[in-house]
């Protein structure tokens, strides 16, 4: 039986483990009614997983782990998808928000497999989107009732710049593999912009540690020394 503590996080634990248990189900179908369109789903999945770790090493490296563009909300704890016994502060790389990437991957997909299916397939886009848009809201400090808990405080684990990146990236890859299994022709398209929000987003983070590093140096420079007295040295004869 489930416990009052346990069901007032049930929604966040949904939320977090969404993209993952997506791979599962989608895999699982594929498996069960051998549909070749939800292989190439699960295979997209995770080449786009792939892609989103791609993007945080080469940011990291770019500007460093403690560029403020990369790190999470300091309230960001226990970040990982499935929760944990005792909680610990998340130090890693949130740019772009993972959880954001793919539920935007598999709604921009899904949506194109909706409508191509019915015309009538407004209630199918709205459930696609609104369950993606929640998975991406639970991850910032907008999260209300579908945030992570810790210590009995709601935090936050992105802040809204790594989510809207990382929506933006997954949405402009999922359109990139619809174009490509509908045999459509802006999949280059897609890739080049993607690349081109990755890479806007590197040179952001370039600049904040240049400024950052500016603002430091200054500060230095500009720092007064404590002011000292230098007495002479027969000082002591010139005292009464």
């Amino acid at each position: 039986m489930t416990e009052r503590p346990e069901i007032s996080c049930l929604l966040a634990n949904v939320c977090r483990t969404m993209p993952y248990t997506s791979y599962i189900g989608i895999s699982s179908y594929a498996v069960v009614f051998r549909s070749r369109g939800a292989a190439f789903l699960a295979l997209g999945l995770v080449g786009n997983e792939l892609v989103n770790h791609l993007v945080k090493l080469i940011l990291k490296h770019l500007v460093g782990g403690s560029s403020a563009v990369l790190r999470r909300p300091e309230s960001a704890a226990d970040s990982g998808i499935y929760p944990q016994h005792y909680p610990v502060k998340s130090t890693t790389s949130g740019m772009p928000s993972g959880h954001a990437q793919t539920s935007a991957f598999c709604a921009v997909v899904l949506s194109h497999a909706a409508w191509d299916v019915t015309t009538a397939s407004l209630p199918s886009l709205c459930y696609i989107w609104g369950v993606s848009l929640v998975v991406m809201a639970s991850r910032t400090r907008f999260g209300s009732i579908f945030a992570v808990m810790v210590d009995g405080q709601r935090v936050a684990q992105h802040t809204l710049l790594q989510v809207v990146v990382g929506a933006v990236v997954g949405g402009l890859l999922g359109q990139g593999a619809a174009e490509w299994w509908y045999g459509g022709t802006r999949t280059l398209f897609c890739e080049i912009a993607a690349v081109g929000v990755v890479t806007a987003t590197g040179a952001f983070a370039v600049m904040e540690k240049s400024f950052a590093g500016h603002g430091k140096h200054a500060s230095r420079e500009t720092e007064l020394e404590p002011t000292k007295l230098v007495l002479p040295a027969d000082s002591e004869s010139l005292l009464p």
